[in-house]
């Protein structure tokens, strides 16, 4: 049995920084382990975290590897698990967070036109307020980012 007050010995520990302190860790078998990303119970390639490998604890950042799955007009939310497998024991245990990816909408559709040109045809006589045709426009984003509005560009031709 160790006497009160007698310093520990430092082998197996390591130390590691929280502020200005120097907080002594017992590195255990346990505490090595790496990090994936699952969706549907197999690897998710779109997500990496970051680090990967962690000895006792870290702050993970997840990075985007296919930014095509953001697309907000075909998903709008992803859901995945941040999975961390233990390295070196025996048991392999793990344990995983789920994550809820919510997609926010950016304006990155131009709205379009049904046709490209429009052959439009009026009487001279036509009065004030005849409609002559209906053009529309349509816009893949939602809300304020797929409101479309008009004007006229050019001059009359005499």
């Amino acid at each position: 049995m160790e006497e009160k007050g007698k310093p520990m010995n430092n082998e197996g520990m390591e130390e590691r920084h929280r502020g200005r302190s120097r907080v002594p860790y017992i590195a255990g078998a346990n505490s090595h382990f790496i990090l994936s990303v699952e969706k549907d119970g197999r690897e998710f390639f779109d997500i990496t975290p970051l680090p990967q490998e962690v000895f006792g604890e870290a702050t993970v950042i997840l990075r985007v590897n296919n930014s095509e799955m953001l697309d907000f007009e075909k998903t709008k939310e992803i859901d995945f698990q941040v999975v961390a497998r233990e390295v070196d024991t025996p048991e392999k245990r793990s344990s995983s967070a789920t994550v809820l990816l919510k997609i926010q909408d950016m304006n990155d559709n131009a709205p379009v036109f049904r046709s490209d040109t429009y052959d439009l045809h009026v009487k001279e006589n036509a009065r004030i307020g005849t409609v002559i045709s209906q053009i529309t426009a349509t816009d893949a984003d939602v809300g304020d980012n797929g409101r479309v509005s008009y004007y006229l560009k050019g001059a009359m031709k005499r």
